[in-house]
């Protein structure tokens, strides 16, 4: 009579042991289903946060870049050779010289 009561008293702790067991498995279910949509939102924000701060970096060189062009666009040797070249204009006193290519007679 001893030996059954010691079978009831252990299946019994077995018993509440799986039923622990069960409880903690649909709580660590429910915590999970919980979260699990605010950490993809977190994953998604990460990925746009440093897409745009590569795009940023990237627009900031163009702007630098364009910024030094606007500089060296600004210099009167530059525009002096603009005008040089593009438009062929001489300073006073000067002596056109143009290329050319020879004619084939």
């Amino acid at each position: 009579m001893a030996e059954a009561k010691k079978k009831r008293r252990s299946s019994s702790k077995l018993r509440r042991y799986r039923i622990h067991a069960l409880l903690f498995a649909i709580l660590a279910v429910g915590v999970f289903t919980a979260f699990w949509p605010a950490y993809v939102w977190n994953s998604q924000i990460d990925q746009n946060v440093s897409k745009l701060t590569a795009e940023k970096n990237q627009i900031m060189q163009q702007n630098q870049a364009l910024h030094e062009e606007v500089r060296r666009l600004n210099t009167p040797e530059y525009v002096e050779q603009l005008a040089r070249k593009d438009l062929g204009l001489v300073k006073p006193g000067e002596i056109p010289i143009t290329q050319g290519i020879p004619s084939k007679r």
